[in-house]
């Protein structure tokens, strides 16, 4: 006699549909590895556009120091009293501008990163020859949560500065 499955009979657990646990556990494992670094990477990245952003500020402002140490006065200036670097609190804007005795001179206008903004308005001017500026500043950045800080001193010397 031949042996046949009685429909009474149960089938042995191996052969039942559906997952196994540690088929499960693996999946669960893979899905929360794949979210964590996305979530983690999210994060680099905002802080690696606060650190751009910073260092282009930090890169006019060289600019406005080099030129106002050099004398660089442009054209339709008077006399050069120095160079301006300007932003209002929560814009993702500055501008550069030649400081004259006659007029104001637009020199240039940087635009950051649309999520990172100012904190506090900045008005640096860094005056003409000895290089040294208005009023010592620190300089605040933000993206979401992340900050980025830096100061000018009273010599007009510009920090490297860091994350918060």
């Amino acid at each position: 006699m031949t042996a046949q499955l009685l429909p009474n009979h149960r089938q042995p657990p191996s052969a039942l549909p559906g997952f196994t646990l540690i088929e499960l556990l693996v999946t669960i494992s893979l899905t929360l590895l794949l979210v964590g670094g996305a979530v983690g990477f999210a994060s680099f990245n905002n802080r690696q556009q606060l650190i751009a952003a910073a260092k282009q500020v930090q890169s006019v402002m060289t600019t406005a120091r080099t030129k106002a140490r050099a004398g660089d006065r442009p054209s339709g200036c008077g006399r050069l009293l120095g160079y301006q670097v300007t932003a209002a609190a929560g814009t993702s804007s500055l501008t550069l501008t030649a400081d004259c005795s006659s007029t104001d001179i637009v020199d240039s206008t940087t635009q950051l990163n649309e999520k990172v903004a100012f904190d506090a308005a900045l008005d640096i001017t860094f005056r003409v020859l000895h290089g040294g500026v208005n009023a010592p500043a620190t300089i605040t950045l933000s993206h979401g949560t992340d900050q980025y800080q830096f100061t000018v001193s009273a010599g007009g010397e510009i920090s490297e500065g860091g994350l918060l």
